[in-house]
C-alpha cells in the first residue's frame, strides 16, 4: 500500500472532508440517536477552517490511494499535566467502508504516530464507540488501553 498518501488539508478539500465526517458521525448510529444528534455541518466546517489557520493546534489529512480520497484523519494539540506535557487527541479517523480492512488503518496509525512526535506529544487519545470493536482492536495494536474512565463533555 506504498501507494497511500496522507495530503495536508486544504480548503479546496472542505467539502469532501466534510462528506467524510459525516459518515463518520452516523457510523453505526440508528435514526433516534441521529435525530438527537444530528451532524452539524457549519460548526464542522467553521471548526476545519480554524484548525487550519492555526496549524500549532493541529491538523486534517485526507487519505489519497490512486488518487482517490478514501478518508480522513484529524489530530489536535493539547497539554496535560497528567502526561507531562503537549498531549493530542485523534479527533477523527475515517475510512471510506471499501478500503477498509486493507491495512490503511494500521498506515494511518503508523503517520498520526509520527505527525505526534513532530507536535512533541507524550501522549496520543482518542475516543471510539463500544460497538466498534474493529477499531478497538486496531488501535490496542498500537498501544491504546482503556483506562476506565468515561469522556464527559459539557458544552460551552
Amino acid at each position: 500500500m506504498t501507494n497511500l498518501v496522507f495530503t495536508p488539508f486544504q480548503i479546496s478539500y472542505l467539502e469532501t472532508l466534510l462528506g467524510f465526517s459525516r459518515q463518520l458521525h452516523e457510523f453505526g448510529k440508528d435514526e433516534e440517536y441521529l435525530r438527537e444528534h444530528p451532524y452539524r455541518l457549519k460548526i464542522s466546517s467553521e471548526a476545519a477552517l480554524k484548525l487550519l489557520a492555526s496549524p500549532q493546534f493541529g491538523g486534517i489529512w485526507l487519505l489519497e490511494l490512486d488518487g482517490a480520497c478514501i478518508g480522513h484523519c484529524v489530530l489536535t494539540v493539547g497539554f496535560s499535566l497528567e502526561f507531562a506535557g503537549n498531549d493530542v487527541f485523534l479527533d477523527e479517523l475515517f475510512i471510506t467502508e471499501g478500503f477498509r480492512n486493507q491495512g490503511i488503518g494500521r498506515l494511518a496509525m503508523e503517520f498520526i504516530k509520527k505527525q505526534s512526535a513532530l507536535y512533541n506529544a507524550k501522549a496520543i487519545h482518542l475516543e471510539v464507540d463500544k460497538e466498534n470493536v474493529h477499531a478497538q482492536k486496531l488501535y490496542e495494536k498500537f498501544g491504546f488501553v482503556d483506562n476506565d474512565r468515561f469522556l464527559m463533555t459539557a458544552w460551552i
